[in-house]
């Protein structure tokens, strides 16, 4: 086994799927990013959104959630390389991170 196989490099992974509700929104939005299409659906209504919807970082933050769960589930499992178990550590940062359209409250996403 090498490092990308043990990592998935190239796999896609389906982590799990979330329902997003309105008050779960809200009540992140209100902690983290309180503009109006995340806080007050009347005003979301009226917002070029259109509806009440979560905040880019709540979706962000969810997909985080379950990805180090699924790594926790698969941690260690897996390695049949030479040497020690690798560890997973902190994260290396990202790019172009994009919201490429609104989740609205009561849907779900599957994140991979």
């Amino acid at each position: 086994m090498i490092l990308d196989e043990y990592f998935l490099i190239g796999e896609t992974v389906t982590l799990g799927s979330h329902k997003f509700e309105a008050d779960e929104i809200k009540a992140f939005a209100r902690k983290y990013d309180p503009q109006v299409f995340h806080v007050d659906e009347e005003a979301a209504r009226k917002s070029v959104l259109g509806g009440l919807c979560a905040s880019g970082w709540h979706t962000a933050s969810t997909w985080m959630k379950y990805n180090l769960e699924k790594r926790m589930e698969t941690e260690g499992v897996r390695w049949t390389g030479p040497g020690p178990q690798p560890e997973f550590g902190p994260s290396p940062g990202f790019r172009n991170l994009k919201w490429l359209k609104p989740v609205y409250a009561g849907e779900t996403v599957t994140f991979t």
